[in-house]
């Protein structure tokens, strides 16, 4: 083998100019250190499968001789348990990880190194950090990140914050089963996605909370797909999108889940069957007005057992008298309570100067007040003169939508 050992245990390629190391070449070998090979633009570096599969006492990986492409080849360096630096540093073209490169391996500090070159590229395949130790407990994505493969991170536990160097400009999904099982992560930067269209399916199955306020679904995603957050530990959820698809059982089983919340209020939404179905906490979904109350909640959203209030961003002076307090039937003739959006006091006042009423009682009305959502309660009385009207829970919404309390 034609490898310059300048250190007992450092494979060091510096000057050889090789294109590569073959499958299984150091397969379970106790090398330390890998210094790929000086190599130039537009040539490519390829690591082969299982090249270094086993090497327990591999630490560093160091790849920032290569100006142009790195390619990682599956398995290359599954069981790899003390791995502390991976530098990609300069590397100028692709970066491709490909199916179980790191799987199972250890990652300690300061972890992978990711190139800042204009023109770099970074694919990460199926399955390959699946089931990584990242003693560091974050994960820094590249935001040169192109793709996020199936079972990416899948079974990582030892993650707790995801974050990226910069804004993901060029992900425009994630893929299935990306972080299934990351059971611990309690922050994952959703802000940084700029150009996520998808999340994909049981992306985030079986995660932690995700974020300590809440999770926010950036505006430019149109699909969550099937079981993308099923039985994550979830507590809230904005959905910023103006349109969007909800697949099957999208969030079911989220038992910490509370609330639901479509910030535009004239969102295409679509549903498949049990989105919300077993979320045994969850109270208040605000859905936007696209969604008639005519629809049923039938297998659509929730379940059975659910105490769900459906906060509607339809007026009460859009239904008139036939408006009603109960959502349409979704399960065993059960029903959701109904609150009704109130931009300013007009969205309640009839034509007598008085407030709409239910055909079953009393209604409730919810507004939104710098950006912050407040529940007013049952209007219990109307000013004649300014048209302000007071609930009764002490707020009061005047015709230009100030809220006030008394």
């Amino acid at each position: 083998t034609n490898y310059v050992e300048c250190d007992p245990g450092v494979v060091d390629l510096t000057y050889t100019g090789y294109a590569g190391i073959g499958s299984g070449t150091f397969q379970g070998t106790n090398y330390t250190k890998l210094i790929a090979p000086i190599t130039s633009s537009g040539n490519t570096f390829t690591v082969g499968s299982e090249a270094f599969s086993g090497c327990t006492s591999m630490q560093e990986l160091d790849f920032s001789n290569v100006a142009g492409n790195v390619v990682i080849e599956n398995g290359a360096f599954t069981g790899c348990t003390a791995l502390t630096k991976i530098d990609f540093t300069g590397v100028g073209g692709t970066i491709e990880i490909k199916e179980s490169a790191f799987s199972g391996a250890k990652i300690g500090s300061p972890g992978i190194i990711w190139t800042t070159e204009n023109n770099a590229e970074v694919r990460i395949g199926k399955l390959a950090f699946n089931n990584c130790n990242f003693t560091s407990h974050t994960l820094t994505l590249s935001s040169k990140t192109t793709l996020l493969g199936e079972s990416c991170f899948s079974g990582c536990t030892s993650i707790n914050t995801v974050t990226a160097d910069g804004n993901l400009t060029s992900v425009t999904g994630i893929g299935k089963t990306a972080f299934y099982g990351c059971s611990n992560i309690t922050s994952f930067d959703f802000a940084k996605f700029t150009a996520l269209t998808t999340i994909g399916e049981g992306s985030f199955q079986n995660t932690g909370s995700l974020s300590s306020t809440g999770v926010v679904i950036p505006s430019t995603v149109t699909t969550i797909s099937k079981d993308a957050f099923r039985g994550s530990h979830i507590t809230s959820v904005k959905i910023d999108s103006s349109a969007i698809s909800l697949g099957q059982e999208a969030f079911c089983s989220c038992s910490n889940l509370t609330s639901v919340y479509f910030s535009k209020p004239t969102c295409s939404l679509s549903f498949g069957n049990g989105v919300f179905n077993s979320c045994s906490s969850l109270t208040s979904i605000y859905l936007p007005s696209t969604f008639a109350m005519g629809n049923t909640l039938s297998n659509s959203i929730v379940s059975g057992d659910s105490n769900v209030t459906i906060y509607t961003y339809i007026t009460i002076k859009n239904v008139g008298n036939n408006a009603d307090g109960k959502w349409n039937e979704y399960s065993n003739q059960m029903y959701a309570p109904i609150v009704y959006f109130a931009g300013d006091s007009l969205d309640l006042a009839n034509e007598n100067n008085g407030v709409y009423t239910l055909s079953d009682g009393g209604a409730s009305f919810w507004t939104i007040d710098n950006n912050t959502i407040v529940v007013l309660g049952h209007a219990s009385s109307i000013d004649s003169s300014t048209g302000t009207i007071t609930f009764d829970t002490g707020y009061t919404l005047a015709v230009d939508g100030t809220v006030g309390h008394i």
